[in-house]
């Protein structure tokens, strides 16, 4: 890199509320995050498309071949609306037996 800045993107933040106003239960430190991107504009706008690079980038910590069910503990969700706004939504995963004999837990 050189010490030159090859992309950036600026964000303005409305309506944004701390996790302890509605979540109780703290997101372990250091956890790697679930990314789930949803809208159409992921796919087919370029500014979008450098945008997730960048927030996979940011979220990115070390490359794993194997997922532990037990380490999937916090999803981010990042919405593309029509209407060019970029909605982000963290939820704290909690697994749960599932009840039947499948190898696949239950996530609520």
């Amino acid at each position: 890199f050189d010490g030159n800045l090859l992309d950036m993107v600026e964000l303005g933040v409305t309506g944004f509320q701390e996790m302890k106003e509605f979540c109780e239960e703290k997101i372990s430190v250091g956890i790697k995050p679930c990314v789930i991107f949803s809208g159409s504009k992921w796919d087919t706008d370029e500014d979008y498309k450098v945008m997730q690079s960048l927030l996979l980038d940011m979220f990115n910590r070390e490359q794993c071949s194997k997922v532990r069910f037990q380490g999937l503990e916090h999803l981010l969700h990042f919405i593309a609306t029509d209407d060019d706004r970029l909605l982000l939504r963290s939820y704290r995963m909690r697994l749960k037996k599932s009840g039947t004999d499948s190898e696949a837990p239950k996530v609520d």
